[in-house]
């Protein structure tokens, strides 16, 4: 499966708005076939991999790290070959979320005699595939704010002078992550002061460099017609999204440059409305993830709209002060319990600067979660969220539901309730699984083998699921639960603490096993 990626990421970037997917057929230790996604229009991984296995494949094994499609577009069902080859089992990454799949190509493979085995190297497929997962169930571009700022987070002096706030191996960094978006977008204000090219020119780069389009906000039709960013629009496409506020000459002007005009409508503020650019910029251009540079004003409404799906802030080692421009400005969080804040957090070096990554939380009141037992047809997204969060040993949820008919266990599902749109773009009733928590019951205690959280769930949905599954113990007269921390992800070991939790023993592998006494 780690070769099988290695395919997919050499691919991002081509592939869209196809997902970029990576095929390995072997016997036993011998690859007797490999391939990933062509083009659009091109291939699928799994045909790449068959063609060059040839009559090979006949009883090998296919680890693939998406899902086979089992229906017909661009090219054949996937499952139809992988069948015909004689490929008598098939590991799978991520199931895929697209409505025209989601599960049915494993049912197909399945009902054909394959064994199907789902999960193994879902860490790295929910990372993978981030932005398509969210593309396929919003029907929305996932988009990723990226600034970089001073400590005190100021993106330019007091003068406005801007260049430069970070190091070179920030932009070296900046230059290689671009061709990996589909689209990248910035402020007509970024377009006077800074006057960008907005191109991808990464390093050592193999072949062609994909170059995403180009989106200006410019909701008064400010842009000048010297732009740098309205040059070479055959290679590095243009749109620029405005309102009816917008002069018909400039439009006439741009168009004359081959340069896309989108009069979308305008919000209350009269700015271009940012949800109607969204469902614009998927349902027309193919837009799966979107690179929101800035300006301040820029990021700051889509954070006000919660339509930032993950950050990516560089933060520079120097202090500014004065009045000089924030990172991000718009109306901002009002009280405290309204802010965003970021979790799965990573932090890396890029030279003297500091790489923040994170995907902001959902307030809790701004989804409607509920908290309910799992059942048989959860088996596929709980064994995938289990298997991506929890990396050392993800239970299966077929056994956990064995147990739990015997009486044993308990499995609490957090869900959301919404609804994505289908292939004829109409809106279809959905429900997002948040996280999963087990409780499993011994003569006078109980346990919490597994709790998994998705980066994206509000803060809370870990610790409602965790109550739940001390409510569950308590009522089966439970003493004592006990839970490790390497099996429960999404609360820290200090909230574990203080909620009643104290250090128990240490496990096998060296987590900690903590415990709570529920009746005295």
């Amino acid at each position: 499966m780690s070769r099988a990626f290695e395919l997919a990421r050499a691919v991002r970037g081509t592939t869209s708005p196809n997902p970029a997917v990576g095929a390995v057929i072997a016997r036993g230790s011998r690859i007797v076939g490999e391939g990933a996604t062509q083009p659009p229009g091109g291939a699928h991984a799994e045909a790449m991999a068959l063609r060059q296995a040839g009559d090979l494949a006949h009883g090998a094994t296919m680890y693939v790290t998406l899902e086979p499609c089992d229906h017909y577009g661009r090219t054949p069902p996937c499952t139809e070959a992988i069948i015909e080859s004689g490929i008598t089992r098939v590991v799978v990454a991520v199931g895929d979320p697209d409505l025209r799949v989601s599960g049915r190509g494993l049912e197909q493979l399945r009902e054909a005699g394959i064994e199907v085995s789902l999960g193994d190297g879902a860490a790295e497929g929910a990372a993978h595939y981030e932005a398509y997962v969210h593309h396929r169930r919003t029907g929305r571009p996932f988009v990723t704010a990226k600034f970089a700022a001073s400590l005190d987070g100021r993106i330019a002096s007091t003068s406005g002078d801007s260049r430069w706030i970070s190091g070179p191996q920030t932009l070296r960094w900046a230059h290689q992550n671009r061709p990996l978006f589909d689209a990248m977008l910035v402020g007509v204000e970024t377009i006077i002061v800074d006057n960008p090219q907005l191109t991808a020119r990464p390093e050592g780069w193999s072949g062609p460099v994909p170059q995403p389009l180009r989106v200006i906000l410019d909701s008064r039709g400010r842009t000048p017609l010297e732009s740098r960013v309205l040059e070479h629009t055959s290679s590095s496409p243009t749109l620029i999204a405005t309102t009816s506020a917008a002069s018909a000459e400039w439009s006439e002007a741009l168009a004359s440059r081959r340069v896309n005009v989108a009069r979308l409508p305008a919000d209350e503020n009269g700015r271009v409305s940012l949800a109607s650019l969204l469902d614009l910029l998927a349902r027309e251009h193919g837009v799966v993830s979107l690179l929101v540079e800035g300006g301040g004003e820029v990021l700051g409404s889509f954070f006000d709209q919660r339509l930032i799906n993950k950050v990516t802030a560089v933060v520079a080692p120097m202090i500014i002060g004065g009045d000089a421009q924030t990172a991000v400005r718009g109306r901002g969080a009002e009280r405290m319990r309204d802010v965003l804040r970021l979790t799965h957090m990573s932090v890396e070096r890029l030279g003297a600067d500091l790489l923040v990554t994170g995907y902001p939380g959902n307030p809790e009141h701004e989804l409607d979660v509920r908290i309910r037992p799992a059942g048989q047809a959860d088996v596929d997204a709980v064994d995938q969220l289990l298997a991506s969060q929890i990396i050392e040993r993800p239970l299966k949820c077929e056994e956990l539901l064995t147990e739990a008919r015997a009486g044993d266990v308990v499995i609490w599902l957090a869900t959301s309730h919404g609804s994505r749109t289908d292939v004829q773009g109409k809106a279809q009733p959905f429900e997002d699984v948040l996280g999963v928590a087990a409780v499993k019951f011994a003569t006078d205690r109980a346990s919490i083998p597994c709790l998994a959280v998705r980066p994206d769930a509000p803060a809370s949905v870990a610790e409602r699921l965790r109550d739940s599954c001390e409510a569950s113990a308590s009522g089966r007269d439970a003493q004592w639960l006990t839970l490790t921390t390497s099996t429960t992800i999404g609360l820290s070991e200090e909230q574990y603490r203080s909620s009643g939790y104290r250090y128990y023993r240490r496990d096998a592998d060296g987590s900690d096993v903590l415990i709570k006494r529920l009746h005295a």
